[in-house]
């Protein structure tokens, strides 16, 4: 053991250092960890009881992507332990790591060089800052979809009136008998199109509508089932639908129909991502805080979990930060308005839940919403 080390009492060092709530490890002049605190463990996903010791850095990292601030990855020659080893000075800077297993993270690391009693390194200290940036982002994304939801109103208001005035007029030239059948043709095409509009006006209207939910203790399971039965005349037979329901899944308090919409726009986006056919999957499950990965409401103990997923063309990574955005798409022009995982997003935050999506390009796409389960959806159910 180094003498910096070796000079203290047995255990001393390492005590001391896991008793700071931010990640610090010792990697010396050829790469190798020389200690690691237990904070540094629980960030990377570590186990509490596996030693880092005597890892080389370039080993360890193999398993994580890292990307700066701009979702540009990093290659280990160019990371910041690198530069600082080759005797760079490289300032404090923000990160977001991706884990084994799919989870991102958002860090902020310095790296300090140092040569004491013999040791020559960097000492490196990391900041979990997930919790705030998910926070941020999440008042940012509610400060987006009310000042949409405000436009959408507006502009949905002065549209209906134009639909309205030009659909009274094609229906009266449709009642005239005196029209020839070839204009009768285009207007039963104008007709057609105003339907169409209209269901985007109501859309519009929906989503800009902020209204208390009526909640009431449901099985989700039921809720499922129910969305499932409004889609599967569109799912057709080039798509397998399989479903796993977690039986005895407790009953939360939540809005049925609301949470019916956000499954059937889920599973028409995957039949969407599978032109071609493929794998459609619904999923429930109970799932703990750390599968939620949302902070703010962490402090629950318990979650249903409800994932749809397929096997389609996949979101590229670059888009995926931006799809729950209001009228954002990479549908063709008008094959979609944008607004569908938009109110999604607003449905599920409205319930006090999350919803994520993991996808790669070519691999397809599993959205999963997590709802709370709470005290009084049993209370409830109870009474």
């Amino acid at each position: 053991m180094p003498a910096l080390l070796s000079a203290q009492p047995p255990g001393l060092v390492e005590a001391v250092l896991d008793a700071v709530g931010v990640a610090l490890a010792i990697v010396d002049k050829s790469g190798t960890v020389v200690l690691a605190n237990q904070a540094a463990h629980r960030i990377f996903g570590e186990e509490a009881d596996k030693s880092l010791r005597g890892v080389t850095f370039s080993e360890w990292r193999r398993a994580y992507r890292f990307q700066d601030s701009e979702g540009r990855d990093i290659p280990v020659q160019q990371c910041a332990l690198t530069r600082l080893l080759a005797g760079e000075a490289v300032e404090p800077q923000d990160l977001r790591m991706i884990l084994p297993d799919g989870r991102s993270k958002w860090l902020h690391a310095a790296g300090h060089i140092f040569s004491v009693l013999g040791l020559t390194g960097v000492l490196v200290v990391i900041c979990d800052e997930t919790e705030q940036v998910e926070l941020r982002r999440t008042a940012e994304q509610f400060h987006r979809l009310e000042s949409a939801g405000v436009l959408a109103g507006g502009l949905a208001h002065d549209f209906n009136n134009m639909l309205s005035v030009v659909g009274e007029n094609a229906a009266l030239a449709l009642a005239d008998p005196g029209v020839p059948e070839a204009t009768r043709e285009r207007l039963r095409q104008m007709s057609q199109a105003l339907k169409k509009g209209s269901d985007l006006v109501s859309r519009l209207v929906q989503f800009s509508r902020i209204h208390e939910l009526e909640t009431r203790s449901v099985q989700m399971n039921e809720v499922v089932e129910a969305a499932l039965e409004l889609v599967r005349p569109m799912v057709g037979s080039k798509v397998r639908l399989t479903t796993t329901l977690h039986p005895g899944l407790p009953s939360i308090l939540a809005a049925p129909a609301e949470i019916e919409q956000v499954l059937v726009n889920l599973v028409l986006n995957a039949l969407d991502a599978m032109p071609e056919g493929g794998q459609l999957t619904v999923h429930t499950d109970l799932a703990g805080p750390d599968a939620v990965g949302c902070h703010e409401i962490q402090q629950l103990e318990q979650f249903i979990s409800i994932s749809v997923s397929d096997n389609g063309v996949g979101i590229p990574e670059s888009l995926q930060a931006m799809i729950f955005e209001p009228f954002f798409t990479t549908k063709p022009p008008g094959k979609g308005a944008g607004l569908g995982l938009a109110t999604a997003y607003g449905i599920v935050r409205q319930h006090q839940g999350s919803i994520k999506v993991q996808s790669q390009p070519g691999a397809g796409t599993k959205f999963t919403i997590y709802l709370p389960v709470r005290k009084a959806a049993t209370e409830q159910e109870a009474a």
